[in-house]
């Protein structure tokens, strides 16, 4: 069996609803016939742990997306099992690799949304912006 089977049509924002940002993907993701979710897990405070974090801190808006984790005929608990494990037997560990049984079905498509988001930004003049309601919200 592989690690990871083909996921359903939608990818996951972790963070969600915190800048401009994701407004554009969550557009961009519905061309493909995709839609986006929040985080499955909102509860580890992934958003606060990753590589984004240090440019958010300082008022840049950011994107933190990853390919969802539902899966196409696996129960619901499928994903969090197989992160639960990953993250108890080999998250940051020397085991801690890109395995061959891994399937990356979707990964085409998200890859396309993060191309298309970062040229979309690259042709307008508004830069993105935090939402009102996100902590990161500098007010003058």
């Amino acid at each position: 069996e592989k690690q990871l089977l083909a996921r359903l049509p939608a990818s996951e924002i972790t963070g969600i609803g915190k800048s401009t940002i994701d407004d554009l993907v969550i557009k961009l993701t519905a061309s493909q016939k995709r839609k986006v979710t929040g985080e499955a897990r909102p509860e580890h405070g992934s958003f606060y742990r990753g590589d984004q974090f240090e440019f958010a801190k300082v008022g840049v808006p950011v994107l933190y997306s990853t390919g969802g984790s539902h899966f196409i005929g696996k129960p619901e608990s499928y994903a969090r099992e197989k992160v639960d494990d990953f993250v108890a037997h080999n998250y940051h560990k020397v085991s801690d690799i890109v395995r061959p049984d891994w399937d990356f079905s979707g990964a085409v498509e998200d890859a396309q949304i993060l191309f298309l988001t970062g040229n979309e930004l690259s042709k307008t003049k508004d830069f993105p912006k935090w939402k009102k309601s996100s902590e990161f919200q500098f007010k003058p």
